[in-house]
């Protein structure tokens, strides 16, 4: 059970990164943009 609950929250993790960067892109608020 502990095995499959790392797996669950490791993808819920790459996936809220992935949103969080596209996001942030998106708003153009990133950290690259320099603001």
């Amino acid at each position: 059970m502990a095995m499959r609950d790392n797996l669950i929250r490791d993808s819920f993790a790459h996936s809220f990164i992935k949103y969080k960067v596209f996001a942030d892109k998106a708003n153009g608020t990133g950290v690259h943009s320099g603001r």
